[in-house]
């Protein structure tokens, strides 16, 4: 259960994030560059900053999502 609260305190965190530093981070954890046109069509999904990593919306750009 310990382990489960710290990964919803860890999504919260990416979720508060201005998604500009969550992209920057990310790019510097996976060595990506994040193109402007994924990151401006990002934003009229209505998505998460989480999800912007994990649902598999990169993979369109031939990026690699967690």
């Amino acid at each position: 259960m310990k382990n489960l609260k710290e990964a919803l305190e860890l999504r919260r965190k990416y979720n508060k994030m201005d998604l500009v530093v969550l992209i920057e981070k990310f790019e510097n954890f996976s060595n990506q560059i994040i193109p402007e046109k994924c990151k401006s069509e990002f934003d009229f999904t209505g998505l998460n900053n989480i999800d912007f990593i994990t649902c598999g919306f990169l993979e369109e750009y031939g990026l690699k999502s967690l």
